[in-house]
């Protein structure tokens, strides 16, 4: 059986581990300075989410199709092109999505 303190050191681990991948999808977008599309769900490879708006009221779908980084702002982005069954055009802050991001950047295709 692990001790508290094993399972904490475990966690903190895990976090540390989440952080480092979270950088390097930054540095490699930031270094490409391209946009990447994804694969997903969709035949044409968009990823689609369900996320519990800021009120925790209702859920929101969004389909997303591309990934950036956007060196002005230093942050990488993600393109929702649709937004709860609607057409959209809109990049956001991939912190938006919140954990649901690395969902999205398991998802980007890197072409290799």
């Amino acid at each position: 059986m692990k001790t508290s303190k094993e399972l904490q050191e475990m966690s903190h681990n895990i976090g540390k581990a989440i952080f480092a991948y979270h950088d390097a999808v930054a540095d490699n977008l930031k270094e490409s300075g391209k946009e990447y599309g994804v694969f997903g769900d969709y035949e044409d490879g968009k990823v689609s989410l369900t996320i519990l708006d800021d009120n925790c009221s209702g859920a929101v779908n969004y389909v997303i199709d591309k990934v950036r980084y956007n060196k002005e702002n230093e942050q990488v982005e993600i393109h929702i092109c649709e937004e709860d069954y609607r057409e959209c055009d809109t990049w956001t802050y991939g912190s938006f999505l919140g954990d649901n991001v690395d969902y999205v950047y398991d998802s980007i295709d890197w072409g290799d």
